[in-house]
């Protein structure tokens, strides 16, 4: 794939403080090394942050993501906010991203990946837009939201183009807070104040790259915004995932030429996971009724089970979806596991 030079997208002052960080430096240590406007700015800002509740991770904490430190231009800092007190990044992280104009199907197709990818362990990461990022966040919320304890949860984190004060699109501000309550997290190397501009996303991109093992793309055109988080993601060694589409069209042109570049093709999330040597574990041992036949809703109340059990359960081929809302055992399940 075409390579992509991070670097034109971060601002030439913050690779200074990236290296005056990197150093060890903090708090007043960095004022002689800023204009007087500079330090006043940093005082506002912290300041901010303090009322919003947002917390600043400068590149030099050790609980930066550890995978941004191997960019090039790492964000100087980053703005986290999180009702978990402490963000500590996750150590497992995949990024799903596509296009703003998907259909209902494709996103329904990008909710079901990122479901199966969080109860695999994954945590989603993505940039809260409309289209794919909305459905991948879902997803993963899915699998946090009927998590029966905290250890199960999973989590997404959306990475914004802006400051944490505001919310891009406005109409996704229920989602963000819905990604709050779940135990993940907003995240931005912009601080309060700062508004979505253009080359912010795409900025914005290489975050969303640079954090994740791999990038999966569900659906971009000739155009997409994707192709940008996919060629950094390459850019960075990360492993670049592509759904092919039996008929391309100029919906999916963009991922069939990046498949042709020598991103690997995907049809479902099973074949990310083997890239991994990961399948979803289940809780559930083998024990009870194969072959049965019986209605969704009669085998979830029957053994007291969650649509992320029966998840886990197809994935595992130990139930088989019917037409009808109908499903067949093809292994016994124990109850309320």
């Amino acid at each position: 794939m075409a390579a992509v030079a991070a670097s034109q997208y971060a601002p030439a002052p913050r690779q200074q403080l990236v290296a005056l960080l990197q150093q060890g430096m903090t708090g007043t240590e960095l004022r002689p090394h800023l204009s007087r406007d500079k330090w006043r700015e940093a005082e506002r800002i912290v300041a901010a942050c303090r009322e919003l509740s947002i917390e600043i991770l400068p590149v030099s904490s050790a609980r930066y993501p550890y995978r941004l430190h191997e960019i090039q231009a790492p964000p100087a800092a980053l703005y986290v906010r999180s009702a978990a007190g402490p963000w500590n990044p996750p150590d497992a992280m995949l990024a799903v991203v596509g296009t703003r104009a998907a259909s209902v199907e494709i996103c329904g197709f990008a909710t079901q990946v990122s479901m199966e990818l969080a109860v695999a362990g994954f945590s989603i990461v993505s940039g809260l837009a409309l289209g794919i990022d909305g459905a991948a966040h879902r997803g993963a919320l899915l699998v946090g939201g009927a998590a029966r304890d905290e250890s199960e949860a999973g989590a997404t984190i959306a990475v914004l183009a802006h400051g944490l004060d505001q919310i891009y699109p406005p109409s996704h501000e229920p989602l963000a807070e819905q990604i709050l309550a779940s135990g993940g997290a907003l995240v931005s190397e912009y601080p309060p104040g700062t508004q979505a501009l253009k080359h912010h996303f795409l900025a914005r991109n290489r975050v969303i790259a640079g954090m994740s093992r791999g990038v999966v793309v569900i659906q971009a055109g000739a155009r997409s915004g994707s192709l940008v988080t996919a060629r950094f993601g390459a850019d960075f060694g990360r492993d670049v995932f592509v759904y092919q589409v039996g008929e391309v069209d100029e919906r999916h042109s963009g991922g069939s030429q990046m498949i042709e570049d020598g991103a690997i093709p995907f049809s479902d999330a099973r074949r990310i996971l083997a890239e991994y040597g990961l399948m979803p574990a289940s809780p559930h041992p083998e024990a009870a009724d194969g072959g049965r036949e019986l209605e969704v809703e009669a085998f979830l109340r029957e053994h007291r089970l969650t649509e992320v059990d029966l998840l886990k359960l197809e994935l595992e081929e130990k139930v088989e979806r019917l037409p009808g809302n109908r499903l067949r055992l093809k292994a016994r399940i124990r109850e309320g596991q």
